[in-house]
């Protein structure tokens, strides 16, 4: 009877442990910034003369889940508005969801110092039935440029995006 107390408690503290581990992650780069990714997520690169976005999925998806990471260069007229003008700007782009229910813009500053702003919205894309909770980061790059990142899942689990926003930077030349 000893043994199999001993036996279950040693099961629950390797459970509980087990359970508290960072995710695996993977490295990965969107020009100059480096960043982490959860391991086994597959990429879609896509490049225009104005932008350049990683279109991230896990290999196995029942959460319907997705993590973009876009750097864009801002119009001349929307970086000389300032970061309030870039703020409504994000705010419109989720009111125009389907069935958005957004929430407040909120600022942030990334553990490498990068500041920018962050809303969430839920919203039903046209064509479904089934409500998406969508994180829309911006972050600053400069005096022209943001950096984009898209959080959506129909059943969201926060870790993608937290991964990625702790660890976005520039990698040092």
């Amino acid at each position: 009877m000893r043994i199999a107390v001993v036996f279950l408690l040693a099961v629950v503290l390797d459970w509980g442990c087990s359970t508290n581990k960072a995710p695996d992650t993977q490295p990965a780069r969107l020009g100059d910034l480096t960043y982490e990714i959860p391991a086994g997520w597959r990429h879609f690169d896509t490049m225009t003369p104005r932008s350049a976005s990683s279109e991230w999925t896990p290999a196995q998806n029942s959460r319907r889940e997705s993590v973009d990471v876009i750097r864009t260069e801002l119009s001349p007229r929307l970086a000389r508005a300032g970061r309030a003008a870039i703020e409504d700007v994000l705010l419109s782009a989720q009111r125009g969801l389907h069935n958005a229910k957004v929430s407040r813009i909120s600022g942030l500053t990334s553990p490498y110092g990068l500041v920018g702003a962050q809303v969430e919205v839920d919203y039903t894309p046209q064509g479904l039935d089934r409500t998406y909770h969508r994180i829309h980061v911006v972050l600053f790059d400069g005096a022209n440029k943001v950096v984009h990142i898209l959080y959506t899942a129909e059943d969201p689990q926060f870790d993608a995006i937290s991964i990625v926003l702790n660890s976005i930077h520039h990698e040092e030349a």
